[in-house]
């Protein structure tokens, strides 16, 4: 007798796979509206991001900008950066950020942020 799923339920599955696989690769993608929601939520400006990334000004604009050319080694430089000042990247039907505070709260960052004028 086997198991019989349906295919809502086969896509469940390959996206649970995917993510764990992403995590334990370390290659979890961060979007766009993910990277400045975060920028914004720390009051950082694009160098600081930079810098504290290690990664240049100009990598922060193209990864701002939504380039999907950039090494995942590069994205993830700039992930540790957040994450490192607790900053959690949320996934599903609304991809966006969550700030942890020391206090213990959590704070969401805005749903929408308008593009930084380069």
């Amino acid at each position: 007798m086997g198991l019989l799923l349906n295919q809502f339920d086969v896509q469940k599955i390959r996206c649970t796979i995917l993510n764990v696989n992403q995590k334990l690769n370390g290659s979890q993608k961060m979007l766009a509206r993910q990277c400045r929601m975060a920028r914004a939520a720390l009051n950082w400006t694009v160098r600081d991001l930079a810098d504290r990334a290690g990664v240049s000004h100009d990598t922060v604009i193209r990864i701002e900008g939504g380039d999907q050319t950039l090494k995942d080694s590069t994205i993830a430089k700039v992930r540790s950066a957040f994450e490192a000042e607790h900053i959690e990247f949320t996934n599903g039907s609304s991809p966006g950020v969550r700030i942890h505070l020391p206090d213990g709260t959590t704070v969401e960052a805005p749903a929408a942020l308008p593009r930084e004028p380069q």
